[in-house]
């Protein structure tokens, strides 16, 4: 049976106002999660992390001055600051010293997304190359996939569907640009997942959430 989001997963809607601020943060056109690099910060020195989005703040950790591929899930209030996640925490940067890198937006699927869950465990890669989808679980299950299509909800900005085709087995996913935490860490990602499957084994549905980050 399918695991529900409020079981292992808690799911809350990104805030409107950050999302709104996001078309005033500089270099910023893309919608969130997205990946950025750090930029204007001195070779000697380190774009803190904080535990809320306040320079007053405790600081968690630190991104290295030429640190690439920062995925940024969701921005303060005031588009100020970006929630990032190092380890098993997640904290603040700002958003002054974060470039956003080029490529496609996430909702288009053109670069890989890598998703997990918790009871039972599991990972989710997709691979944009040949639309590749590979299902693994911690008690060794393996299904491969190829993305038949991919179309997103009409009204609903941030919800993309995926027809799944395997070569006994077939499904369905759907991704959606939420705030979403494994219920075993202090992460947060942007994006949570949900995924059915049908084949000789029966049918089995998963929640869980993703990440751009490689």
């Amino acid at each position: 049976m399918a695991q529900t989001m409020t079981r292992g997963f808690r799911i809350r809607a990104l805030v409107s106002a950050a999302v709104l601020a996001a078309t005033a943060t500089p270099g910023w056109s893309q919608e969130l999660p997205a990946l950025f690099r750090v930029t204007d910060v001195a070779g000697n020195d380190v774009l803190n992390v904080r535990a809320e989005p306040d320079a007053g703040a405790e600081l968690l950790n630190a991104l290295a001055p030429d640190a690439v591929h920062v995925e940024v899930t969701e921005l303060s209030a005031d588009g100020r600051w970006g929630r990032v996640n190092m380890g098993e925490r997640s904290g603040w940067a700002s958003m002054r010293y974060l470039a956003a890198e080029p490529g496609p937006a996430w909702h288009e699927l053109q670069t890989p997304l890598s998703c997990y869950g918790t009871e039972p465990f599991w990972s989710f890669d997709f691979q944009p190359a040949g639309a590749k989808i590979a299902f693994r679980t911690m008690e060794g299950a393996k299904l491969d996939f190829t993305a038949d299509w991919v179309a997103p909800a009409s009204g609903r900005n941030g919800v993309i569907g995926m027809r799944l085709s395997g070569q006994e087995t077939t499904g369905f996913s759907v991704f959606r640009a939420v705030s979403c935490n494994d219920g075993m860490s202090d992460r947060v990602m942007g994006l949570a997942v949900e995924v059915f499957f049908s084949g000789p084994d029966g049918r089995r549905g998963y929640s869980g959430c993703c990440t751009l980050a490689p």
